[in-house]
C-alpha cells in the first residue's frame, strides 16, 4: 500500500477517520490512533472517544443485567413461595405460581444475557 497523498511512498498507516494509506509525514499519532496529519486529526480523537465511552456503557449494561436478573429472580423466588404457602389456606393462589415463574424467567434471561455479553468483551 502507498501512501495517499505520496503515490510512490510507502504508507506506514492507514487513517482510523478515512481509511486512506499514509506514509510518515502524513501521519498524525493521536492517542493510540493514527490519522491524517492535519486533516482527520479531531475526527480521529472522536473515534477513539465514542469508543471509549461504548466500552464504559457496555460495561455499564452488563452490570445492570446482573443486578436486574438477581432482583426479578428473588422476586419470582418470593411469589412462588408465597402462593404455594398459600396452598395450605382456603382459598389458594395459583395464579402467583404462574407469575412468580414469569419473572424468574426474567431474572434467569438477563443473567444469561449478562454472562453472554460479559464473554464478548475484547
Amino acid at each position: 500500500m502507498y501512501c495517499y497523498f505520496h503515490g510512490d511512498v510507502a504508507a506506514v498507516a492507514v487513517c482510523k477517520a478515512c481509511g486512506r494509506g499514509i506514509c510518515h509525514d502524513c501521519s498524525a499519532e493521536v492517542g493510540a490512533s493514527m490519522g491524517c496529519r492535519n486533516r482527520c486529526e479531531s475526527e480521529v480523537e472522536l473515534i477513539d472517544d465514542l469508543r471509549r465511552r461504548s466500552l464504559k456503557m457496555a460495561t455499564l449494561m452488563t452490570r445492570l443485567y446482573w443486578g436486574m436478573g438477581l432482583g426479578l429472580s428473588l422476586i419470582g423466588l418470593m411469589t412462588i413461595m408465597g402462593s404455594l404457602w398459600s396452598l395450605r389456606s382456603a382459598e389458594p393462589n395459583l395464579g402467583g405460581v404462574f407469575f412468580g415463574g414469569v419473572f424468574l424467567a426474567g431474572g434467569i434471561g438477563c443473567i444469561c444475557f449478562a454472562l453472554r455479553t460479559k464473554g464478548s468483551k475484547k
